[in-house]
């Protein structure tokens, strides 16, 4: 991960996200959020519907590409 100058670390929304954690603390790599690969969220969640899992996950990706 430092090789490879990795600065971020997701979870998918549907997997456990304790090995992310863990990756996380033995690296030094911040958790950056969840990603929407296989489900959407509830209709009161971030990603109800596709287009609106596709903004989600562009946004945490680009706020972990910027730093924030």
């Amino acid at each position: 991960m430092k090789k490879e100058n990795i600065k971020a670390l997701f979870v998918e929304s549907i997997s456990d996200p304790r090995l992310i954690a863990q990756i996380g603390r033995e690296t030094g790599v911040k958790p950056a959020g969840e990603l929407f690969s296989d489900s959407l969220s509830d209709a009161q969640g971030p990603a109800p519907t596709y287009l609106a899992m596709m903004r989600a996950n562009t946004t945490a990706l680009t706020q972990a590409v910027k730093g924030q």
